[in-house]
């Protein structure tokens, strides 16, 4: 549109000197060439400013779709990572309501068996304690699991962990 508008002005300057020339007593072709130059060198500035203009803006919507296709990327890993660790929750989920249902079914026993064979029902609470110890570990797996923090690169990362025992000297 810019193109159009100095062109426009160009041929409007064009043709109002031919008019002042035409009036004009004597004719002098040395002015007119002069002139004509003028305006030559004005629409040529006019075209490269043009196209200057252009490859500015050619530039600016290059490095916005870089910019927006980084961000996608990043928006995307992290849609990713976090589908992963739903899948994994999910799995993880089913692993310990399995272990709490075996403890359930070894308390159910051992609560039958107390009267009637009491070593059987310490036998039985061994085994629901070494469940329960199996669930804890599963617990605290998932708990790590979830709290790792993205990897470094993907906007709006996790905080790490809360540090445990081990890291007294942080939590101090």
């Amino acid at each position: 549109s810019h193109v159009y508008i100095a062109s426009g002005l160009v041929l409007l300057t064009v043709w109002a000197s031919l008019l002042v020339e035409e009036q004009r007593p004597g004719n002098g072709d040395v002015e007119f060439a002069a002139f004509l130059g003028m305006v030559a060198w004005t629409a040529a500035s006019a075209g490269i400013a043009s196209a200057v203009r252009a490859q500015r803006q050619y530039v600016r919507a290059i490095r916005d779709n870089a910019e927006r296709e980084r961000r996608n990327r990043a928006v995307e890993m992290r849609q990713t990572i976090t589908e992963e660790r739903l899948r994994i929750a999910r799995e993880l989920h089913d692993a310990v309501a399995h272990h709490i249902a075996v403890v359930s079914m070894f308390l159910g026993l051992a609560r039958t068996t107390a009267r009637t064979a009491p070593e059987k029902t310490e036998e039985t609470l061994a085994s629901a304690q070494e469940a329960a110890r199996s669930v804890l570990a599963e617990l605290q797996q998932i708990l790590l699991l979830l709290r790792e923090p993205i990897p470094a690169g993907v906007d709006g990362g996790i905080d790490p962990p809360v540090p445990g025992l081990a890291d007294v000297d942080v939590l101090i």
